[in-house]
């Protein structure tokens, strides 16, 4: 971890170029570990941002389905009573032809 310096003050901080190598190299490693720790909280909050907009759009397409069902099975009403319809047309007609 990196050791203030005694040129060090709260507002300004000993330049990198003097710094001794093997504190600066101290400091560099300590920059990389909180780098690297923002990266893996970043990575982290865009999982859990896919995961709710997958959590979303799986619930949009089970709501779109369930309508989707819904209207197959109006259609599926509608053609029972089209083929109920058409079948009596038939029948009329032929008991017209009867007639004539």
């Amino acid at each position: 971890m990196y050791e203030p310096q005694p040129t060090d003050t709260e507002v300004s901080r000993t330049s990198i170029d003097q710094l001794p190598d093997d504190v600066a190299y101290m400091l560099l490693d300590a920059l990389r570990a909180r780098r690297l720790r923002a990266a893996a909280i970043y990575a982290e909050a865009e999982e859990m941002k896919a995961k709710a907009r997958s959590e979303r759009v799986r619930e949009m397409l089970d709501r779109q389905m369930e309508l989707y069902h819904a209207d197959v099975q109006r259609c599926d009403k509608v053609l029972e009573k089209m083929d109920t319809r058409a079948n009596k047309i038939r029948a009329l007609r032929l008991e017209l032809d009867a007639l004539t």
